[in-house]
């Protein structure tokens, strides 16, 4: 496998120097990374080119086939990172928006607080006008902060999606109850609750 390896990676470099080919460059290429374990310490270079390849050849289907199909088995770290990838691919370049929300939430899975993932799903729930799963991020994202300030921001937010989009006045009354019991102390945040709470009585 070792000596295969070697051959497919000179003539997937062939074929991009010399014949200025990025698609056959690429299936080469694909053909030595396949051959390649884990634990072998030339995968990220191979997997690095692997992804310059398969964008510069526009090969997004392709490179989704074969990401996909080496997510199990794979470490923590390696597993999230392609995770991403094709959460990018499916969201950007195939116009995949559920598949793209499904590789987003298997890295939540893992890394509950994973900034990316959040925000990424925040804008593909807000674009479906899916507001239930909006919510459910943003309480996701909520048990993660300690911060009072950024836990009374969100709150806020929350309670507008609830009241303005969700139209659950109930569930936004609560949500403005919790703001006073998170940061009462802050005579905005508690000016702000009351005149909402007195809004929605």
């Amino acid at each position: 496998d070792g000596e295969r390896m070697v051959r497919y990676r000179r003539i997937s470099a062939l074929c991009e120097e010399k014949l200025g080919s990025k698609q056959q460059a690429f299936e080469w290429l694909a053909r030595a990374w396949s051959l390649a374990t884990d634990d072998d310490p030339e995968l990220d270079e191979l997997e690095s080119a692997l992804l310059r390849l398969g964008h510069a050849a526009s090969a997004f289907t392709e490179l989704t086939k074969l990401l996909a199909g080496r997510l199990a088995g794979a470490s923590d770290e390696r597993r999230i990172a392609r995770l991403r990838e094709l959460a990018d691919l499916e969201q950007t370049h195939l116009d995949h928006p559920d598949e793209a929300r499904r590789y987003y939430e298997q890295i939540l899975a893992v890394h509950p607080d994973d900034e990316p993932a959040l925000d990424a799903l925040e804008r593909l729930h807000a674009q479906s006008g899916d507001h239930a799963a909006l919510l459910a991020v943003c309480r996701q994202r909520l048990a993660t902060l300690t911060d009072v300030e950024q836990r009374t921001e969100l709150l806020f937010k929350i309670a507008w999606i609830e009241e303005e989009q969700a139209g659950d006045l109930e569930a936004a009354t609560a949500t403005y109850e919790q703001v006073v019991s998170v940061n009462g102390n802050d005579p905005r945040a508690l000016r702000d609750c009351n005149e909402k709470l007195f809004a929605l009585a």
